[in-house]
């Protein structure tokens, strides 16, 4: 496994006492994310009994075959064909009991991440169908995915649903879910799906090192994969902390200007892009709009 230090090699510090689904405390509050943790926490998921369950058992796989019908994305998920490819991969990923029960607690819990959840996953797993020439395995992507904002349970409510602008302190708060995701997949899975463990830690950094929580230029390419995508239904869909969601006309344009800035993975944005014409030109084929839309409006909280 890889360590969690930062670029400047000091170890990140965490902020919050992180507990397994069994209530047991697995790290202390202002416990070093070190090498020295990150190993006890993977031998101890190499030595549990993985057991694991196929998410197609479960009651979550109906929810999950739901977002394709979901209007927004109409286009997006289509031809049908592609969407029974896409079902039948994430139905055969593995999880681990306990990660079933995370997933269930996030749908009980946080019911708008769980439905983020499983868009994020459908999408990456369509684009790594696609996208041949990248070598992305879809089925290790769909367990990047489902498991990429886990540690978003750990967050207090009061910061998520937050509707005003968040403190410092709060802010922090929410950033540290990508390291406390990271730190509870090593203790559930070990040295197994590393880059699954990694993707929810690194999918907040960017390509410019300008992103959280290590400041990483360096990203593994299911991070690198999951990052736009991530962005784009944050941005189009219903949250706590912005009085409208944006179109998806602005939510491509920011992502285009951000690709642009060297921030993102920009095939993986023309993905998006060629997925909401209607026509679905491949990206080598694709020259993006030159008339952006007006501004959206400036009441998302999350970002000042």
């Amino acid at each position: 496994m890889n360590g969690s230090s930062s670029n400047n090699n000091q170890p990140l510090t965490v902020c919050l006492d992180i507990y397994d689904i069994h209530n047991r405390l697995i790290v202390r509050k202002d416990s070093k994310a070190d090498f020295k943790l990150v190993r006890r926490l993977v031998e101890h998921g190499r030595r549990l009994n993985k057991n694991p369950l196929q998410f197609g058992q479960t009651s979550m796989f109906k929810d999950f075959k739901n977002i394709f019908n979901e209007e927004k994305y109409f286009t997006i998920f289509t031809p049908f064909r592609t969407n029974e490819e896409i079902s039948e991969i994430v139905k055969g990923v593995e999880l681990t009991r306990d990660l079933v029960e995370e997933l269930e607690n996030i749908e009980n819990y946080l019911p708008y991440t769980f439905r983020h959840t499983l868009l994020v996953t459908a999408l990456i797993v369509k684009i790594a169908l696609d996208a041949r020439g990248r070598e992305y395995d879809p089925r290790y992507a769909a367990m990047s995915g489902l498991l990429h904002d886990l540690g978003k349970s750990r967050i207090p409510k009061t910061v998520l649903g937050k509707d005003t602008p968040l403190t410092e302190t709060e802010y922090r708060f929410l950033k540290v879910h990508s390291l406390a995701g990271y730190l509870l997949l090593c203790y559930y899975l070990g040295s197994q799906m590393e880059g699954a463990c990694d993707a929810a830690r690194d999918h907040h950094e960017t390509l410019d090192g300008s992103g959280y929580p290590r400041g990483i230029t360096n990203i593994g390419k299911y991070a690198r994969l999951i990052a736009p995508v991530d962005i784009f239904d944050a941005l189009i869909s219903e949250r706590p902390y912005r009085g409208s969601p944006f179109t998806i006309r602005h939510a491509l344009d920011h992502l285009v200007n951000e690709a642009n800035k060297g921030k993102i993975d920009t095939e993986v944005v023309y993905y998006l892009i060629s997925y909401v014409r209607k026509e679905h030109p491949w990206p080598d084929e694709l020259i993006p709009y030159d008339k952006k839309d007006a501004r959206p409006g400036a009441d998302s909280h999350y970002g000042k």
